[in-house]
């Protein structure tokens, strides 16, 4: 693998890519994905008890766990991201035009909604651990975050809504307990 290399579209070099609704992801080992380690889309979904370990190394802007609505008019619920352990988020920089790396650990993307993040310790990535983008109706709390942003810039937790959002208001997000180291 060499960083930058490869088709540039969404849905490559992702380890496991999860679409549709009422699925449990759990006790799986992610390591040395080009991109995201889990993506996942859709209602009543639990992601469990999973290891990903070295992601984004081919693409950047992924996450070792990453969801996106956009301006999808399906309203998802019932979502759980509990008890993972998220590692090594390097980013690709060498085939970006950026000097940073975009690799997150926990990465709540574009309108994405009714997710339950719990738990959960992310270590050494390169952008934020946990970024919250264009994210509402969110429930962040006992998840452990620590040297990241080893790389990157805005912070070991990052809850915004960036110009490149399409859709989402930042709204109903309860954080708590959350050790950021």
């Amino acid at each position: 693998q060499v960083a930058g290399m490869g088709n540039s579209a969404d849905g490559n070099y992702i380890a496991l890519y999860n679409v549709g609704a009422n699925s449990l992801i759990q006790y799986n080992v992610i390591r040395k994905t080009g991109y995201s380690g889990i993506d996942f889309r859709g209602s009543g979904i639990s992601v469990l008890n999973n290891v990903v370990d070295t992601f984004c190394n081919v693409k950047d802007d992924g996450a070792g766990i990453y969801t996106f609505t956009g301006t999808s008019t399906t309203t998802y619920a019932m979502r759980t991201v509990d008890q993972n352990i998220v590692l090594n988020g390097g980013g690709a920089s060498a085939g970006t035009n950026t000097t940073n790396s975009d690799a997150f650990g926990i990465y709540m993307d574009d309108n994405s909604s009714e997710v339950t993040i719990t738990n959960n310790t992310v270590a050494d990535c390169g952008g934020a651990g946990l970024f919250l983008n264009a994210a509402h109706n969110l429930v962040v709390q006992n998840n452990t975050i620590y040297n990241c942003v080893t790389t990157g810039s805005n912070g070991q937790l990052l809850h915004i809504s960036t110009g490149a959002a399409t859709t989402g208001v930042v709204k109903n997000i309860t954080l708590t307990g959350n050790k950021i180291i």
